[in-house]
């Protein structure tokens, strides 16, 4: 009966020393950083300047994105002021008319507001290059004749080469899509989705084939890929573009797509998305493009 009792004894005093020896973490409020302007921009030669400014949100704000309507926008071309513009749109986005954006030249933008320190950026559009469609071969094919569409419909596979002519000494980033106007279901514009197994294409982008320069500087160069169309129809027209566009674009695109993928994940490496705005967070990016279509019967 000692022994029990001393044991007793023994596995409280160890008790009482072990939490006495465990140190109790309180839970620290998470820092809570000011916000910043966020500027979302995407500029090319046949569009007109569109800015979208809001304000950043902290990782435990679990509010509404909020747009900044009141801000001061400030664009300059050439270090040349371009337009002041101090009031945003019904959707809430500024507008500039005047004049679209020209390749080759530079321009700056600069946001200023009262509770927010000035943001600002600066990059230039690129020109854009020429490609041609070297070769288009349908793979596969399944269709049948449509009588009350009056044309042959159904699945096409086809394997396409473009060849394009990459400028020498300089970093180029480039984008190739396809697309077609669906004519039968209201012409609504679809995008057709790409495989490619060439070296230089990022391989986790789902928006087009995303690539660089950094295999074929100053030449020419071909490259193939591949797609499915389940919507098929006899005389259809393919559109092909070819973007080609500043880093800050080519680093926000795989950014952002690599982020969400990883969301919800729990098992993902966090991703940072690309930012290029001095003092705040966004993005302003130039881009430029070549179009082709190009037929089947």
């Amino acid at each position: 009966m000692k022994n029990i009792s001393l044991f007793i004894v023994i596995v409280l005093i160890i008790s009482n020393l072990h939490f006495s020896c465990t140190k109790v973490e309180d839970i620290v409020d998470f820092p809570i950083k000011d916000p910043k302007l966020t500027l979302n921009c995407y500029f090319h030669p046949d569009s007109v300047w569109a800015f979208s400014v809001s304000r950043s949100l902290s990782v435990i704000d679990n509010a509404n994105l909020s747009m900044v309507t009141d801000a001061t926008v400030k664009l300059y071309e050439n270090n040349n002021l371009l337009a002041t513009l101090t009031s945003a749109a019904a959707d809430q986005r500024y507008y500039f008319y005047g004049s679209k954006p020209e390749p080759g030249n530079e321009y700056k933008i600069e946001i200023s507001h009262p509770k927010y320190k000035s943001i600002s950026a600066v990059e230039t559009v690129p020109q854009a290059i020429n490609f041609n469609v070297e070769k288009f071969k349908i793979v596969d094919s399944s269709t049948y004749y449509d009588y009350w569409l009056q044309k042959s419909v159904g699945t096409l596979k086809a394997s396409v080469n473009i060849r394009l002519s990459d400028p020498k000494g300089e970093k180029n980033y480039y984008r190739f899509i396809c697309y077609y106007y669906d004519s039968i279901y209201g012409g609504v514009i679809n995008q057709v989705w790409l495989e490619s197994e060439n070296i230089s294409v990022e391989k986790k982008y789902p928006n087009g084939l995303l690539f660089s320069d950094k295999y074929f500087d100053g030449n020419s160069y071909e490259m193939n890929f591949k797609f499915e169309d389940y919507s098929f129809f006899s005389g259809k027209t393919y559109y092909f573009v070819l973007e080609s566009m500043n880093a800050a674009r080519f680093n926000y695109e795989k950014s952002i797509y690599l982020y969400w993928d990883s969301e919800g994940n729990p098992f993902s490496e966090p991703v940072q998305v690309y930012n290029n705005i001095d003092n705040g967070y966004g993005i302003f990016a130039a881009f430029n493009s070549k179009l082709l279509k190009y037929y089947v019967k």
